[in-house]
């Protein structure tokens, strides 16, 4: 883990060492050195539709956690949102949404980084229930990243579609 920005970076597969000779280097920068002959720039209002009436039948919430595993030195980042239950009064229907993002690494590197997110959104109103459900996860090794994904689409509380997918990514250097 040392060297990386983790969560917001993965991991590089390997140790790196940059050595910088600071005599032989040089960053040049471009400066600004008068606003005055900039060309003013204004933008009109964004235009967006009226919210529809709703009413909030449960509050959203977030929290966000970091655990150390001390014995496996496993370091975990977990998001937890809840987007809460609204109801479109006009249309009388149920909108949620819930969600886990949850990275996590060993700062010995072993066993390899890993992410998954774990969505469920959900939309009902009288005589009409539906669901879905996915998980999404990333992994890597030395050479690739590692993609699955699942998706489940529920009826009524009982499942009438299924789907997977796996991929692997080459790393080329990242």
């Amino acid at each position: 883990m040392k060297g990386s920005y983790w969560p917001m970076v993965w991991p590089s597969p390997e140790a790196v060492r940059l050595t910088i000779d600071t005599a032989g280097s040089v960053l040049g920068l471009p400066v600004l050195q008068n606003e005055a002959d900039l060309p003013q720039v204004t933008f009109p209002d964004a235009e967006k539709a009226p919210h529809a009436p709703f009413t909030v039948l449960k509050e959203p919430n977030v929290t966000r956690s970091m655990t150390t595993d001390i014995a496996s030195d496993r370091v975990s980042f977990t998001v937890d949102r809840d987007d809460g239950l609204i109801r479109l009064d006009d249309i009388g229907t149920e909108i949620g949404l819930t969600k886990r993002k949850t990275q996590w690494v060993n700062r010995r590197g072993h066993p390899e980084p890993a992410a998954e997110v774990v969505t469920t959104r959900l939309f009902r109103r009288k005589g009409w229930d539906a669901r879905l459900e996915t998980k999404v996860t990333m992994t890597s090794d030395q050479s690739h990243f590692h993609m699955t994904a699942e998706l489940k689409a529920f009826r009524d509380g009982q499942t009438f579609a299924t789907r997977e997918w796996h991929q692997s990514i080459p790393r080329e250097g990242v």
